[in-house]
């Protein structure tokens, strides 16, 4: 069976009304046991290739043109963010769990079939202004990086719709 295939067919399984079979189907595409491996395989790679680099660690060589400071301003930023998910985390797994038939949380297998029973709650558009105003304040306020739009000059951009933006953080420029 080749990946088509087999997204096609977790894609229906996923949906299943059965919960079992949703959870087998979900451990059975994902593989975790595999996934762990591999994972751990890759990240022993980063950590050889930026040793031999004389960086400290991968994060530290793949942040090193980034804005953030350094690997320590990320993690603050993702316990930040988890911290601040927390409260819709709750809501969500108390919502789905609803219409779960079953003691147990809710996993990952469950949220494709609720999707599938209830109209979201979540506009299917959401408006592209407030998204980008909302990741631009997100920046604002974790790393201290503001956005301004600009006008694209001549030649500048490949199409009329294509927004130009100077980053700044820490009074510095970026473009």
């Amino acid at each position: 069976m080749n990946g088509r295939d087999l997204m096609v067919q977790y894609s229906w399984l996923m949906r299943h009304p059965d919960r079992d079979m949703r959870r087998e189907s979900y451990h059975s595409y994902y593989k975790l046991d595999d996934l762990t491996v591999n994972n751990q395989a890759l990240f022993t790679n980063r950590r050889k290739m930026a040793h031999a680099l004389n960086f400290d660690s991968f994060a530290h060589r793949a942040l090193m043109l980034s804005a953030p400071k350094g690997p320590e301003e990320v993690g603050y930023f993702l316990r930040s963010l988890s911290d601040e998910m927390q409260p819709f985390l709750i809501d969500d797994r108390r919502y789905i769990s609803q219409f779960v038939d079953d003691s147990s949380p809710p996993g990952p297998w469950d949220i494709y079939a609720v999707a599938n029973l209830q109209s979201p709650q979540v506009p299917m558009k959401l408006n592209f202004y407030d998204c980008l105003n909302g990741f631009f304040e997100l920046a604002e306020t974790l790393f201290g990086i503001s956005f301004s739009r600009e006008t694209p000059k001549d030649g500048e951009v490949w199409h009329d719709s294509v927004l130009k933006f100077k980053v700044t953080h820490n009074e510095v420029d970026y473009g």
